[in-house]
């Protein structure tokens, strides 16, 4: 999890509880506006069409995707189906110590 992420729960809403899926967001290149500036100062004139992100809009796609895969493979799945399953297949990628907490999964 990249540090600017929100864990949870939430500090205002307790209600609003933490995230059970996450996915990599963290400088994803994607694709970009040619309209607006790769780094947004006024002195950058450049057009580029792919720029670095990072971020939930980044994340979200990724885990859109592969539940999409998983739903044209199991078509009859449920919401309440599809969820464990991601929630408890994930893999390590690094191996890490549990100090190290901030690795990164893939599904």
């Amino acid at each position: 999890m990249a540090p600017f992420s929100s864990k949870g729960p939430n500090v205002i809403d307790p209600n609003i509880l933490k995230l059970d899926i996450t996915a990599p967001g963290f400088n994803i290149l994607a694709a970009w506006s040619e309209a607006s500036y790769p780094l947004k100062f006024p002195e950058d004139h450049r057009v580029v069409k792919y720029n670095m992100q990072s971020g939930t809009s980044m994340s979200c796609p990724h885990v859109s995707a592969v539940i999409a895969l998983l739903k044209s493979i199991h078509p009859d799945w449920s919401s309440a189906a599809t969820r464990p399953t991601l929630m408890t297949t994930l893999i390590l990628l690094y191996s890490v110590s549990l100090q190290e907490l901030n690795s990164e999964w893939i599904f």
